[in-house]
């Protein structure tokens, strides 16, 4: 386990999975919320607790929670990637999520995470992580910027009529 000031980071355990889900929901709502309505209707929430439950299980699957003064505050969900995506390098670490609820935006929890999943890639000797970010979503933009990340690539969408 991990302690960063007021921060614990530890393995998700499946009394979790609620809380997770209840934070990814808030980052649902940012995402219908952003996304151009020229794309189509928002998307439905795709959280389901066994894709949760699944990844506690996987040893190719880092799920993290934070919690802060016993509240969950945030979650990481990471994997190992062994087939090619898009001509990028494997295997590799991705960070497929990330969320912080937004009582707790701020104080750290999200570099504590994202430090964690950093130090299990190279426990497993991986020396790539990468992750997706939503174009609107300027301050992720800079805090993964400021944590060292550059843009790989820009993928690109259109609704056909």
């Amino acid at each position: 386990m991990d302690m960063s000031g007021d921060i614990l980071v530890r393995l998700a355990l499946s009394g979790d999975v609620d809380g997770i889900l209840s934070i990814g929901r808030q980052v649902h709502e940012v995402v219908v919320a952003n996304r151009d309505a020229a794309f189509g209707p928002p998307p439905e929430f795709a959280g389901q607790a066994s894709f949760y439950a699944d990844a506690i299980e996987d040893d190719r699957c880092l799920l993290l929670v934070a919690v802060v003064s016993g509240v969950l505050a945030g979650y990481v969900h990471a994997s190992v990637e062994t087939e090619p995506d898009d001509l990028t390098t494997v295997p590799r670490v991705s960070i497929n999520e990330i969320a912080i609820d937004r009582q707790f935006q701020g104080l750290g929890a999200g570099e504590v995470l994202i430090e964690r999943v950093h130090a299990w890639a190279r426990e497993r000797g991986h020396r790539i992580v990468q992750l997706a970010v939503w174009a609107f979503n300027h301050r992720a933009i800079g805090f993964y910027q400021k944590l060292g990340y550059r843009f790989l690539m820009h993928k690109m969408e259109i609704v056909l009529e």
